[in-house]
């Protein structure tokens, strides 16, 4: 296999976000959700919104520091596995989830809330996985067992990835 496309992406992730987002504005013309949240919660909608932002760009500056690609339809040429990468696959999906759920806080807005969902479903889903091969891939399996089993010593034969110890 050949990793030169990238993930194969057809439609990049911020897109897919921005789209759900606009629906959710078409929603709520259509059926308006008349909700109020009391202030302390949408002042921290603006926290989880800058927060999200915040984290977009540590993980472009992140992205630029490690020379790989950020983006999804290009090749991946190192996979980190360092800072918050140690804990989340697809940090960036979570950010681009604070975005629209801190907007909806700060303007009551329950439809841009929702419109995480199927943002994240459409994102996630199998079909928009990243494609990683050769040595890459055989190192992300291993970063794979080596956070499913986190210091467990184990045997090949307990991962079904293929786990080297």
């Amino acid at each position: 296999m050949d990793d030169s496309r990238g993930a194969g992406v057809r439609i990049p992730p911020p897109v897919v976000f921005i789209l759900f987002i606009f629906c959710a504005l078409g929603l709520s013309s259509i059926y308006p959700i008349d909700i109020h949240f009391p202030v302390a919660l949408a002042y921290s909608g603006v926290v989880i919104s800058i927060s999200g932002l915040l984290l977009l760009l540590y993980l472009a500056t992140l992205f630029k520091r490690v020379k790989t690609n950020i983006e999804p339809w290009k090749p991946t040429t190192k996979i980190i596995s360092t800072g918050i990468y140690a804990y989340s696959r697809n940090p960036i999906y979570l950010a681009f989830c604070t975005i629209p759920l801190g907007l909806g806080l700060f303007f009551s807005h329950i439809w841009l809330m929702l419109s995480v969902i199927p943002a994240c479903i459409s994102v996630l889903s199998k079909s928009r996985q990243a494609l990683v091969v050769g040595d890459l891939g055989l190192k992300f399996d291993n970063l794979v067992c080596e956070f499913v089993y986190k210091g467990i010593k184990h045997d090949t034969g307990s991962c079904n990835i293929g786990c080297k110890t």
